[in-house]
């Protein structure tokens, strides 16, 4: 064991405390050195998730006064690369840390990233100079050698390169701060004018707050899900679906030509990679912490918008329960159809609602959508009570018709002959009230006979307004007949009895999209998505439209088309 370890600088890494220590020993072999610490001649001497920490701590017991935890925590870029990973990811890293960091980089997403490592070990000029005054010699710091960072987040000037290269100069040795040839080899970035450089030092003071107070673990999906539900606070997002287009627009508008100084990030002025849109998909990949910081501060300076249909919670409209009128719902779900808004609000009694949001802000009645499970009970004690549909309709707060169709998607039967509005859209089989008490006729199963004619008359009646839900729906969806078919009833039900049911068949074929017609709608939902980013091509939209090769002269046509239409309106 050492009996003796030089302090440990505020902010300083392992590796400079290492060749401190060895400077202060006199060490010239580095081989020697290395075999002192790690019991192996030729351990690599890493700086930023060095492997080994177990054997290291060992050899120099008390003399350092940190365990592995602290060592690990304290000197290492350990907080920085782990601070937006599952606790899994950051334990199975701990572990690497201790042992041995082999694809330690390539478990944390590092190796695929697109912002470059840091080789050349980097300092401030000003920070050195504080370090000579204060403790008479200079070290290597943390917060100079995180990747995608180039200002120093104390002094806000540009980071200089030693001519120290990781892997290249004396990989299996330290080479102290003092040690080190810092003629400046160049700095990082050129002058950097206002706010563009008040940008880059905000970067980099958050980035250097991971350090010392990185955040709790959490799994990707839960971080992502936290970023769209800011995206709908300040605008960005309806419900889960986030306006990538505006997204993206606004984001480059707050960073401005700071992008341009962050490694990794722009490639011919256009965002590299589509790192910013998968961050806020729900089931998004490993990504760089810099990716997370770039985001995040963006979304701190956001005002947050009035919601669209008011703060919640929301009023409960369901008069079967005790907290009908109430403001209880908290649940709601907002979908967008051209220019309109729709949300949805859920009760936790299973009462669903809808209310429509005109582009001018105007907020519509509530639409029924769903009972849940108080409709039932309910109905069935109506009927053997023997009360009227009307008087039933008026206690349920529906239209007589919309109860018959309730009870046929129930298959509660009724004594009543109103036929339903719609069509059975839940729920297996379709179960409908004969016409009358004498027209049941049993089978040898004992259950009632159906009236195939009737369901079928019902269900063809439903088609057209399902297809139009269908082709209202962002992202485009085909209008299929399986689509339809899974809406009205469920898998393969209509197939099944498509000799029972032949308008149902007819209808659901006259409606049925084409291909091409599909593939024309994708083209104009991408190129809406399209509008008002900068640097489009075709190859752009047809991938985003997932249009095969052979449409790129169409896409190049309705491109033109969209360009030349803009061009008169502004005109």
């Amino acid at each position: 064991m050492l009996a003796y370890f030089p302090e440990v600088m505020p902010d300083e890494l392992l590796y400079s405390a290492l060749a401190r220590l060895r400077r202060h020993r006199g060490i010239g072999a580095s081989s020697q050195f290395m075999e002192e610490l790690f019991g192996r001649s030729h351990a690599v001497a890493s700086f930023d998730l060095p492997g080994g920490i177990g054997a290291l701590v060992e050899r120099l017991g008390s003399a350092c006064g940190l365990d592995a935890g602290a060592i690990i925590r304290r000197t290492t870029l350990f907080p920085f690369y782990t601070a937006f990973v599952s606790a899994e990811a950051r334990e199975t890293t701990w572990r690497a840390m201790v042992e041995s960091t082999v694809g330690v980089h390539l478990r944390l997403g590092l190796a695929a990233s697109r912002i470059p490592v840091v080789r050349a070990l980097r300092y401030c000029p000003e920070c050195l100079s504080s370090m000579v005054a204060s403790g008479g010699e200079r070290y290597w710091r943390r917060a100079h050698q995180l990747p995608g960072i180039t200002i120093c987040p104390d002094h806000g000037i540009a980071l200089h390169r030693s001519s120290l290269v990781a892997g290249q100069t004396r990989r299996h040795g330290f080479v102290a701060a003092d040690d080190a040839d810092l003629v400046v080899v160049g700095s990082g970035i050129p002058v950097i004018a206002s706010p563009d450089a008040a940008r880059l030092q905000a970067l980099a003071v958050a980035a250097a707050r991971l350090l010392e107070t990185p955040p709790e673990p959490a799994e990707p999906a839960n971080v992502s899900e936290g970023y769209r539900a800011r995206l709908a606070r300040v605008g960005l997002a309806t419900g889960a679906k986030v306006h990538q287009a505006e997204l993206e627009q606004a984001f480059r508008g707050y960073w401005g030509a700071a992008l341009h100084h962050v490694p990794g990030i722009l490639s011919r002025a256009a965002l590299q990679g589509d790192w910013l849109a998968s961050l806020v998909r729900p089931r998004p990949r490993a990504m760089h912490p810099i990716y997370h910081l770039l985001l995040r501060l963006f979304l701190d300076e956001l005002a947050e918008v009035q919601p669209p249909f008011g703060p919640g919670p929301w009023e409960c409209l369901n008069p079967l329960a005790p907290h009908f009128g109430d403001f209880v719902v908290t649940d709601l779900r907002v979908r967008r159809d051209r220019s309109h808004l729709y949300g949805d609000f859920e009760c936790g009694c299973g009462y669903v609602y809808t209310r429509r949001r005109d582009v001018d802000g105007t907020v519509g009645p509530a639409r029924y959508r769903s009972y849940g499970p108080s409709f039932a009970p309910a109905l069935r004690a109506a009927i053997a009570r023997g009360e009227g549909l009307r008087a039933v309709a008026r206690r349920l707060k529906l239209d007589p018709k919309t109860v018959m169709r309730e009870a046929a998607i129930a298959g509660i039967p009724t004594p009543w002959r109103l036929a339903p509005s719609g069509a059975v859209t839940r729920g297996n089989p379709v179960r409908v009230r004969c016409r009358s008490e004498s027209t049941i006729q049993a089978s040898h199963h004992g259950s009632c006979a159906r009236d195939w004619s009737f369901i079928d008359r019902l269900i063809a009646r439903a088609v057209g307004a399902e297809a139009a839900a269908v082709h209202s729906l962002l992202p485009p969806v085909r209008v299929t007949f399986s689509e339809l078919e899974r809406r009205m009833t469920s898998q393969s039900w209509i197939r099944d009895r498509s000799a029972k049911l032949p308008r149902t068949i007819a209808r659901i074929d006259s409606v049925v999209e084409s291909t091409n017609a599909f593939r024309e709608r994708r083209l104009g939902f991408a190129l809406s998505e399209a509008e008002g980013a900068t640097n489009v091509t075709a190859s752009c939209i047809l991938r985003s439209a997932g249009l095969p090769t052979t449409w790129m002269p169409r896409v190049r046509a309705a491109m033109a088309a969209r360009s030349t239409v803009q061009v008169e309106e502004a005109a």
